[in-house]
């Protein structure tokens, strides 16, 4: 059929912008999938490491807009681990902030000391150039924003006390902000070009506010100081097998300063990687002591040890033996 090509039949309607991005794993080869998905995750988004423990029965498929600075994409895909380890952005397009608005599944996001859990309806921004960690226990979809670290540094200020937090989508100015969000993704191939610089503003006006709106004040975080070292220690229990944890990690998982951290051990009569390190020479300790336990060495990596000399001197500190001899006795 011909086309109309008169002038008229342009000057009505604005130009559709095209999916900048469409990719898919559906016409591989099996065992293509995972490495192709993480070739094209890399590319696109970050530096990181994929894994899926369903092997030659991984999905994953993602389409890709552009709205000025702002890339807005849609990702459906089967179980994965997400891990980013390195420090430093590769690339302008690497040295940005990620919101997500998570549409079916769940997921956990790892970053700064916290983590989020989300559930289909939640948001969440985490910085795509520093060490992160997101973890898909089951198939999901969900919409994530790119954003330029200065574009959104330049509404909210510093992000560190912001990452890996869970804004509820479904109330309040988070219900606003994902509202928007899923009615621009759903109506990306209607859309004019023109109108992209404007809607990216808006998305970020928005996303500011829900931000805003989660964000609680030090001042009510903080309590009594029996609450707070509390709270302290709950965070070091659920991240001593992380060999990064510190005392900065540790003061914003809990929302404190490092400096009211520090004088909560004191009064203890220690101080916090102290505490650290006896918790986790405890918990090798009571693994080396159970049935059929894992080589000492394996141990000590679970737990935050990645010297095992270094673990062998402490342990026998701690407790007047090493790891092997006590292993031993166990064994009989």
């Amino acid at each position: 059929m011909p086309q109309d090509s008169s002038p008229s039949s342009f000057a009505t309607a604005p130009l559709p912008a095209p999916a900048e991005l469409h990719l898919s794993t559906r016409h591989l080869r099996p065992h293509e999938r995972v490495d192709y998905w993480r070739e094209m995750v890399c590319r696109r988004f970050a530096e990181v490491q994929i894994a899926s423990r369903l092997g030659t029965d991984f999905f994953g498929e993602m389409q890709a807009h552009q709205y000025a600075a702002l890339r807005l994409t849609s990702v459906s895909a089967k179980a994965q681990a997400v891990t980013r380890v390195g420090r430093d952005a590769r690339s302008e397009s690497e040295d940005c902030y990620f919101a997500v608005l998570l549409l079916a599944g769940s997921e956990f996001i790892a970053q700064d000391g916290r983590e989020a859990r989300l559930l289909a309806g939640d948001m969440a921004i985490y910085d795509g150039a520093r060490p992160h960690r997101l973890i898909f226990p089951e198939d999901f979809s969900k919409l994530i924003l790119q954003i330029p670290r200065q574009t959104l540094e330049g509404r909210v200020g510093r992000m560190r006390h912001i990452t890996a937090r869970v804004i509820d989508g479904r109330q309040g100015a988070g219900a606003l902000a994902s509202g928007f969000v899923r009615s621009v993704a759903g109506s990306a191939s209607q859309l004019g070009l023109q109108h992209h610089e404007q809607l990216s503003g808006q998305i970020v006006d928005l996303l500011a506010l829900a931000i805003d709106g989660a964000v609680v004040p030090e001042s009510c975080v903080v309590g009594n100081r029996i609450q707070s070292l509390a709270r302290v220690k709950r965070f070091i229990e659920l991240h001593l097998g992380d060999c990064e944890l510190d005392s900065t990690m540790v003061a914003a998982g809990a929302g404190l300063s490092p400096r009211y951290v520090n004088q909560l051990f004191e009064e203890e009569g220690t101080s916090l990687m102290r505490y650290v390190w006896r918790r986790r020479l405890e918990r090798c300790r009571a693994e080396l002591l159970a049935p059929q336990a894992l080589r000492s060495y394996d141990i000590a990596l679970r737990w935050g040890f990645n010297d095992p000399s270094h673990f062998s001197r402490a342990f026998r500190k701690q407790f007047g033996t090493t790891p092997r001899a006590l292993r031993r006795q166990v064994d009989g």
